[in-house]
């Protein structure tokens, strides 16, 4: 039934009957993924309706987010890695010249040294922590750094099988990366979030 990502309300009415018919805990059901895969195929589900979608899972603690007032919490990967894209310049070329010998150990050296600057793009590991998805925006926090990005001003996404890219709207944004989250959902609920 989760082979299309996916759950119709005909299916998730067989899988709860077929849950309570053999009387299955939770711990059992969630001991592959299997009851996070159901509950994320649910979501999509609702948002897919034009709904935003209650919250279907239980937190322990505070997240280290201000929620706005309208806002609504869908989903929260933990030990999530995030990387963002910077340039680093350094000059390659080339030295010539005459060194003349003066007195002994001592030498006078004339010369040009003609190069260029070369940039290179590399992902930069910032840290790991906690990304929040909610009807809005999303969000990261950790130890050494957080931020919250709305939807609208996503520019571009990228699915991952293990992550998910994108690069905010704006002259100065630079790609990112969350590595150790479901690329599949996340990409899938952000972007029809995005369409309501």
């Amino acid at each position: 039934m989760l082979e299309d990502g996916i759950i119709t309300p005909i299916e998730e009415e067989k899988i709860l009957k077929f849950k309570d018919h053999f009387n299955f805990e939770q711990e059992i059901l969630d001991k592959s993924g299997s009851l996070q895969k159901l509950f994320k195929a649910l979501i999509l589900r609702e948002v897919m309706d034009g709904k935003i979608p209650e919250p279907k899972i239980i937190l322990n603690g505070n997240l280290p987010f201000m929620l706005q007032k309208s806002e609504v919490l869908i989903w929260v990967f933990q030990n999530v890695d995030y990387y963002e894209q910077h340039t680093r310049t350094h000059f390659e070329g080339r030295s010539q010249g005459v060194s003349i010998r003066i007195a002994k150990g001592l030498y006078y050296r004339t010369g040009a040294f003609q190069g260029h600057p070369v940039k290179i793009d590399e992902m930069r590991y910032m840290g790991a922590g906690l990304v929040a998805l909610t009807n809005l925006n999303i969000y990261f926090a950790s130890a050494a750094k957080n931020l919250k990005v709305p939807y609208k001003k996503i520019l571009t996404l990228d699915q991952y099988e293990d992550g998910l890219g994108f690069q905010k709207d704006g002259a100065s944004s630079k790609p990112q990366v969350f590595k150790g989250l479901d690329g599949w959902f996340t990409y899938n609920l952000i972007s029809n979030l995005n369409q309501m």
